[in-house]
């Protein structure tokens, strides 16, 4: 039954040098990232951090939070139009009410510590407090189905911890969106995301104020992509938004140019398209490709 326990791994890290070895070397690297967190704060640069949908069924946290998770369902997505075939993302859900049961300390926590040495906070998939669509193990996204969480108690918490943080929260809120969703997220002060690849029939101009804009996403194709063709269903838009471009850096510098003309508190101009990468960064639900290990064209040290 979805929710079923299961066993902790028979390794313990006390009675296993070389997993104890591999262990201390994680919280070795932990611990550099928060210094150098408190390094960068120092120079006046903003940080936003990113609050993932969930994390691997084979993990730390998926041992330690065993029993408060549907372990034999993954989240997923629905079929659309962008994915007819759905999405299944290999992430096991917490059953809402024992994660209420619990008085929901694995996600207070892991907000927390998600907020901890920046300004900002982005909720991925940020739909996921509000409903979650599971797919039952080894089976397809078709068969999947809806299943709702307490979304005002989770809303709450992030409002609470963002502000003893000090930082602002921007939503996910992305793929198959109630109008509910972004009304509650508007009423606890939660920005949005606007993407140029979406919403290229209203002017950036009447986007929200209290909004993350962007031509694209990890998700989606680069502009250089689209610029050659490798998606055909994004091309007339990019050549409504950018006619004449002759080059693929014509094309990244005119929907730029598009972008700037938002009204929106906050832009993001993706490290791929500065690049001019062609290939975008993740093919969500796909695992046969290099997701998240593709090197850019160019080094970082040329992109600006």
């Amino acid at each position: 039954a979805a929710g079923g326990h299961r066993e902790p791994p028979d390794t313990v890290v006390d009675e296993d040098d070389e997993l104890a070895e591999r262990a201390r070397f994680h919280q070795w690297l932990q611990d550099r990232f928060a210094e150098q967190l408190a390094d960068v704060a120092a120079t006046g640069v903003h940080l936003i951090g990113d609050l993932a949908v969930g994390f691997s069924p084979d993990g730390a946290d998926a041992s330690e939070f065993r029993d408060l998770l549907a372990l034999d369902v993954r989240v997923g997505a629905p079929p659309d139009a962008f994915t007819p075939d759905g999405q299944e993302w290999g992430i096991p859900p917490f059953v809402p009410w024992r994660l209420r049961a619990s008085l929901y300390e694995p996600f207070i926590a892991t907000v927390r510590a998600s907020l901890r040495g920046v300004h900002g906070l982005r909720i991925d998939h940020v739909m996921g407090l509000f409903r979650q669509y599971w797919v039952p193990a080894d089976s397809s996204p078709v068969d999947g189905a809806y299943v709702h969480f307490p979304a005002e108690e989770l809303l709450a918490i992030v409002c609470l911890e963002a502000t003893r943080a000090g930082a602002f929260v921007i939503g996910e809120d992305l793929g198959t969106v109630e109008p509910a969703v972004r009304d509650s997220l508007t009423a606890h002060h939660i920005a949005g995301t606007r993407v140029m690849w979406f919403e290229h029939e209203l002017a950036p101009t009447t986007w929200p104020e209290a909004s993350l804009a962007t031509v694209t996403t990890h998700d989606l194709p680069t502009v250089s992509g689209v610029f050659e063709r490798r998606d055909e269903q994004l091309i007339d838009t990019l050549e409504a938004l950018v006619p004449g471009a002759a080059t693929p850096a014509q094309a990244v510098r005119g929907a730029h140019d598009v972008l700037l003309s938002a009204r929106s508190r906050l832009r993001l101009m993706a490290a791929d398209d500065l690049a001019g990468a062609t290939e975008q960064p993740n093919h969500p639900g796909d695992i046969t490709l290099p997701n998240w290990r593709l090197r850019l064209p160019k080094p970082v040290d040329e992109l600006l």
